[in-house]
């Protein structure tokens, strides 16, 4: 009903039933506060993105949600209101969507929701903001990262219990028409230069709809009486990127990225043609099993989805070096 009620119905009869509308949210807010709140969890983006359809259409129904943010906060983290007040949290995801809204001036009805395994996302225009369970890790820098402005954790603690969330806030990307054979290309890239992309699937990259750099706020930076800098630029370490004096290459928008940063590693020390080269010389047949548990072993690597695709690099090797399988 409410999915129909804000989605299908014109803009004349959503502002003509305001006030029932107002009832209707009162009682959803009075849910996220109690004990029905595990029965809404799982339909927490539809319900964010239904709310913003509302606002889209309804001046009301936005008013509503610039005075109750802390709904949409709750939907957006899949914590409850108490929960968030109680750990003292709420301020800072309402500090930072309020960032992200004023920043592109924008209301809530230019925004939508999706839901993952693991994580909820917010499209807020042109930023991401992203929550998970799970810790922050470090991750290696690569040129095919997808720039992060903000990637941090969030402790809360009730009952004398720890929560842990992974905030992220980055710019959006184009997903549309993204193929396998895109993500194999961002795999082999960064893999010739000693990263391995552990996770790679065609809906964990995007092409990039400005240059790869931190577009936190416009703003003039001046030192020493001269220009510096038009943005404000984030800190590697604050965002829990590993550098290692690595020059850093910009790529231009159009550029393919990978969007999530959890399962990556730095085999610089390892040089995985070489490896691959002289075990395929001693054995044209060389089980691409062999690779995957010298990478396990070395790096205490866990198998994510990269065996196919290294499967397919071996191949390739193999045919560049001429080698043929003796049972061909």
């Amino acid at each position: 009903f409410f999915e129909y009620l804000l989605e299908v119905q014109s803009k004349a009869f959503l502002n003509d039933n305001a006030g029932k509308i107002l009832v209707i949210l009162d009682t959803l807010t009075s849910y996220v506060d109690g004990t029905c709140y595990d029965r809404m969890e799982d339909h927490c983006a539809d319900i964010i993105t239904g709310l913003c359809m509302g606002a889209k259409k309804c001046d009301i129904i936005d008013e509503y949600l610039m005075k109750n943010k802390e709904f949409i906060i709750s939907m957006f983290t899949g914590k409850s209101v108490e929960f968030l007040k109680e750990t003292q949290i709420l301020d800072f995801f309402i500090a930072a969507l309020n960032n992200a809204m004023e920043m592109q001036d924008t209301s809530f009805g230019s925004i939508k929701a999706y839901s993952g395994a693991t994580s909820t996302t917010l499209i807020v225009k042109d930023k991401v903001l992203k929550v998970g369970y799970k810790d922050v890790i470090d991750i290696p820098y690569d040129k095919r990262n997808l720039q992060p402005l903000i990637r941090t954790e969030i402790t809360g603690v009730q009952n004398d219990k720890e929560q842990d969330m992974l905030f992220e806030v980055y710019e959006r990307v184009d997903t549309e028409n993204i193929t396998a054979d895109d993500a194999y290309f961002v795999f082999k890239d960064m893999l010739k230069r000693g990263k391995l992309w552990a996770d790679p699937r065609y809906n964990n990259i995007g092409r990039l709809l400005k240059d790869n750099i931190p577009y936190t706020k416009d703003a003039v930076i001046i030192k020493d009486g001269k220009v510096v800098s038009d943005k404000y630029y984030v800190d590697d370490a604050a965002v829990h990127i590993i550098t290692d004096d690595e020059e850093k290459e910009i790529l231009k928008a159009g550029e393919l990225v990978v969007i999530d940063l959890e399962y990556e590693f730095n085999i610089k020390d390892f040089n995985i043609d070489s490896y691959i080269e002289e075990n395929l010389r001693n054995n044209p047949d060389f089980n691409i099993g062999k690779i995957i548990e010298a990478l396990d072993k070395k790096y205490d690597m866990q198998i994510y989805d990269y065996t196919s695709y290294m499967k397919r690099y071996v191949e390739e090797m193999k045919e560049e070096l001429g080698i043929k399988s003796p049972h061909m």
